[in-house]
């Protein structure tokens, strides 16, 4: 245990771009400052649970973050403790006092969790409940868009302005069944920094759709799509991709879609996985529509 004096208190936006840009390259997260505002238009402030631990001297040496739903469900994320400071009992107290109030309430609390740390997320705080699949972050580059091809789908691939907003929502839920986010899918679709783009059949019907968000000027982050089929998530995700972007794309796959990705982008853009990481629980796994979920929403905060 750590003799240092470590103190707990409710992060700022300040804190929260701090350890945003830490974590670009110690972590490589896929974080925008604008996401905080984000968080809070989807959750309200008061269901923003954000700490960070500090030294004596006041120096922020860990992060983490939860946001409460509605459906008495919560998401875990943005956990760290940076490696200075590892080993000597910061990140117990500090997830420990994360928790707390979510666990009193009865909350299903959701996270990702690396392989490594899965058992004991398990063992010490009851995430048992595992999905029935695991997420791998896919980094694809070298993606080349072919101008006439997205504009031969273009009344295909509208903007969430032109799909009545309920219908969205009810299609998101559809997806993903973990109860009330019509707020989330609001906001996040809306998001200051992204681009959402609803796939639409010839009746006008929804059959997917996908938000990407620019977190730094070399990662675009494509988040969540939701996709009837490989040929609607392509359409999704190449709409979504600058045309001379040469940067990264990360994309947050169901383990059982990896394939897919690699064989409907294969011959558009190069597709390997980053990492593997869990899906977590504390009360129970959602039943998610696999055959529909393409992508979760934001990796970091633990958002399917």
């Amino acid at each position: 245990m750590s003799s240092m004096e470590v103190t707990i208190e409710k992060a700022t936006f300040d804190n929260f771009k701090e350890i945003v840009d830490l974590c670009r390259s110690l972590e490589d997260w896929e974080n925008a400052y604008e996401d905080y505002q984000v968080y809070m238009e989807a959750c309200g402030e008061e269901n923003m649970n954000f700490l960070a631990a500090k030294n004596e001297a006041g120096k922020m040496i860990g992060f983490a973050a939860l946001l409460k739903f509605p459906s008495n469900t919560a998401a875990l994320g943005a956990y760290i403790i940076l490696p200075d400071y590892r080993s000597q009992g910061i990140g117990p107290k500090l997830f420990d006092k994360l928790i707390e109030d979510s666990v009193r309430e009865g909350r299903n609390i959701g996270l990702l969790a690396e392989m490594k740390m899965a058992e004991k997320y398990e063992i010490r705080y009851g995430f048992d409940k595992r999905a029935s699949f695991d997420i791998d972050i896919l980094v694809i580059t070298n993606v080349r868009i072919s101008q006439p091809e997205i504009e031969h789908w273009k009344k295909e691939i509208v903007g969430p302005d032109e799909i009545e907003l309920k219908k969205l929502i009810e299609f998101d839920h559809a997806v993903t069944r973990i109860g009330e986010r019509a707020a989330f899918v609001k906001a996040w679709t809306s998001h200051p920094v992204g681009q959402a783009k609803v796939a639409i059949d010839l009746d006008g019907k929804i059959v997917g759709y996908a938000v990407a968000r620019l977190c730094h000027e070399k990662l675009l982050v494509i988040a969540p799509i939701y996709a009837a089929d490989d040929t609607v998530a392509r359409k999704l995700f190449l709409s979504l991709v600058p045309e001379h972007f040469s940067g990264r794309v990360k994309v947050f796959t169901s383990n059982k879609k990896t394939e897919s990705w690699k064989r409907m982008l294969n011959e558009v853009a190069q597709v390997e996985i980053d990492c593997t990481v869990d899906v977590r629980f504390t009360k129970a796994a959602p039943e998610i529509d696999i055959d529909r979920f393409y992508g979760m929403s934001d990796a970091v905060m633990g958002i399917l």
